[in-house]
């Protein structure tokens, strides 16, 4: 970053700082061209974080407790509020947005005490702390497994331990933290946890208790997040294959309710459910039901949640929308053969920011991309400058979402306000989770 010259330190920009998504895991912030955003006049960081087994590896005590990748965040959000004036930021306008891991990581800054005072605002996009794919229990378990591999007892003491993984190859650790992904986004222990210090209380009680940092906030999701599965059907053509010779594994694990108790008989009442039949082998032609499924279970049930609970707080304003505009090149319709589908998929809102960012990388091309770009671009831009996302001249308003009126905006080339999209899901929560996290259940 260069310094601003004196003469433009008289108007303080907006700041507007992006957290990369990934699982978890995967891609970088050098992957986000910021071409698109840098056209106005804001202040654009794409932070760096710590990920995967670098990031959240932990013996779940004060020795290792995990959560390298969120604390590495709050300290690049330091850094900012206590510089970016010598680069022309305003400290007191500092918006923070994320997308799919990105999002869930925006989700836990707004959660965590120790990120208090350093943003103003936040937008949460395809991703909160409740989703499943975004914490985990078992970490304990997987440093001990994983330490055997290299010879790294656990047993003379977590010290010890730590000292003995340091000095293992970075290269050997992370192909050992690749292992335990055997479905889709299932990547099993290298993910957020309830540390105690960076967050000290499960998601969902924070967020049932009021717990959290009041910001003014943002938050979506994509008309068809589930349907990124069929990326990962392109990548791995005999998944399904794998599923149907193998529900008792794979069921459960594809909804990540492979821990629970009756997993194989709650995911197999899952799949009966959205199936609509009592047989759960899948083929090709059910690839809707498992969008579906994929949707809820992985994105639209923990942001129906979230967003319930920011509904109901008076002291915060609450926006939500879902991202309807199908564009002429996405996630699904760059597959080839059966593999593609005309739908509105995880990551494909990313286009109108970053061209893509890391999963997708491609330029707005098509007259009605472009002016879809111009509205997303100019909502995200007004909401980082004045915490209203309306531009003054628009022909329509984006209203907050509350408890008693629960809209969202409709995001196409002609946005609109919509009543309640979610309540399709809330008829299916209990259905999901009948045994599962009892939170889920109060909205019901």
């Amino acid at each position: 970053m260069k310094e601003a010259k004196p003469n433009q330190r008289n108007k303080k920009l907006p700041v507007m700082v992006f957290i990369h998504g990934g699982a978890f895991v995967a891609l970088s912030a050098n992957e986000y061209q910021p071409y698109i955003l840098m056209n106005e006049d804001i202040v654009l960081i794409v932070i760096q974080y710590r990920l995967g087994i670098f990031g959240f590896l932990s013996t779940e005590d004060s020795v290792m407790p995990g959560n390298m990748g969120l604390k590495d965040q709050q300290l690049a959000l330091k850094w900012v509020k206590e510089n970016i004036e010598s680069f022309g930021g305003d400290s007191n306008s500092i918006t923070i947005f994320g997308e799919s891991a990105g999002g869930a990581s925006v989700h836990y800054q707004v959660l965590s005490p120790g990120s208090k005072g350093l943003f103003n605002r936040a937008i949460i996009q395809s991703g909160t702390a409740l989703c499943p794919w975004a914490s985990n229990k078992n970490h304990r378990k997987f440093a001990i497994e994983t330490g055997q591999e290299f010879n790294c007892s656990i047993d003379f003491g977590t010290e010890k331990y730590r000292e003995c993984m340091q000095n293992v190859n970075p290269y050997y650790l992370t192909i050992a933290a690749s292992q335990t992904k055997v479905w889709g986004l299932s990547y099993y222990y290298v993910l957020p946890r309830v540390d105690g210090e960076f967050i000290d209380e499960a998601p969902e009680i924070l967020m049932r208790k009021g717990k959290y940092n009041k910001v003014d906030i943002i938050q979506g999701i994509t008309r068809d997040e589930g349907g990124l599965d069929f990326y990962f059907d392109y990548l791995e053509p005999n998944r399904k294959e794998k599923f149907n010779n193998n529900f008792e594994y794979y069921g459960p694990i594809s909804l990540f309710l492979q821990n629970e108790e009756n997993s194989v008989e709650l995911a197999r009442q899952v799949y009966q459910h959205y199936l609509h039949r009592e047989d759960v082998n899948l083929s090709d032609d059910d690839w809707k039901e498992i969008m579906d499924i994929n949707s809820d279970r992985l994105f639209r049930v923990a942001h129906d949640t979230v967003a319930n609970f920011f509904a109901k707080d008076q002291n915060i304003k609450f926006y939500t929308y879902q991202f309807d505009h199908l564009a002429n090149v996405s996630l699904a319709t760059i597959l080839p053969g059966s593999a593609r589908r005309d739908v509105i998929a995880h990551s494909d809102d990313l286009k109108y920011f970053f061209y893509g960012g890391g999963v997708l990388k491609t330029k707005l091309e098509s007259e009605n991309d472009l002016k879809m770009g111009k509205i997303f671009l100019n909502l995200w831009i007004n909401f980082a400058k004045t915490g209203n996302p309306t531009p003054p001249d628009s022909d329509f308003k984006w209203h907050t979402t509350t408890s008693n009126s629960f809209r969202y905006l409709s995001l196409t080339t002609s946005p609109v306000m919509k009543e309640d999209s979610f309540q399709k899901v809330k008829c299916k929560i209990i259905f999901f989770l009948i045994h599962y996290n009892i939170h889920y259940r109060i909205i019901c």
